[in-house]
């Protein structure tokens, strides 16, 4: 029992460093009460995601009986065969935000090709990023494709976005969440839960491969409701 209980454990820690693209940031919210001094927002262009993860996490004994390889080539297989979807993930999130982010009175201005320095969340630096906005918003999808929860064979879809709002001037954070749309494998870390829309699940990733296109397109099916989750904070 106390081997399973690990085991679980570690299963929903690699879940939980996936989501949140393995970086430890407290979660801060936004300060309404500064909203009148943010008029404009230059959001960076979503990029899009290089890997496609499936991830099955049903099998309590799994990692101790070596299972996690087979997990690892699920995955690279699905990205292979989503390479040819042509998904545009960062584009759509790009212009879901656009739109959410005007609804809520901001005016947004989109900058392409210009990334923080740094190699993640927790290093990044944007005092590279020159702009006449009042903050710079940089999104990040760190994780998707489809999982399992916990006993479950069932694969579901699965997205994990980090969301960033510095100051334009100094760079002082003024907002940071990660979102985990899906199934809830967060084990209660600093990971803000969305729901899956609707019910669209697969029994084993061979039927996943069998249906790609419509399992395409049930991802996509997030990104609206994540833009959404994120504008709402700010």
């Amino acid at each position: 029992m106390e081997l399973k209980q690990h085991t679980i454990r570690l299963s929903l820690i690699f879940i939980v460093c996936l989501i949140s693209g393995c970086v430890s940031i407290p979660k801060q919210a936004f300060d309404k009460s500064t909203k009148a001094n943010i008029k404009s927002i230059t959001l960076l262009q979503v990029q899009d995601p290089t890997f496609y993860y499936a991830v099955d996490t049903s099998g309590a004994g799994g990692i101790a009986l070596g299972y996690s390889n087979a997990v690892v080539n699920h995955s690279y297989e699905f990205t292979h065969l989503m390479s040819g979807q042509e998904l545009q993930v960062g584009n759509r999130l790009t212009q879901e935000l656009i739109s959410k982010l005007e609804n809520s009175g901001y005016s947004v201005n989109v900058l392409r090709g210009v990334r923080p320095k740094g190699t993640n969340n927790l290093d990044a630096d944007f005092s590279n990023i020159k702009t006449d906005g009042d903050a710079i918003m940089d999104v990040r999808v760190n994780v998707i494709g489809y999982t399992s929860a916990v006993f479950s064979k069932e694969f579901r879809p699965w997205i994990g976005v980090s969301s960033r709002l510095v100051n334009a001037q100094n760079y002082k954070q003024l907002y940071f969440e990660v979102f985990g749309y899906g199934p809830d494998n967060s084990i209660g870390q600093d990971i803000t839960h969305i729901p899956q829309s609707g019910n669209h699940r697969y029994g084993s990733f061979h039927e996943i491969t069998s249906n790609l296109e419509e399992a395409g397109k049930v991802l996509l099916i997030g990104i609206p409701i994540i833009s959404d989750a994120i504008s709402k904070q700010l």
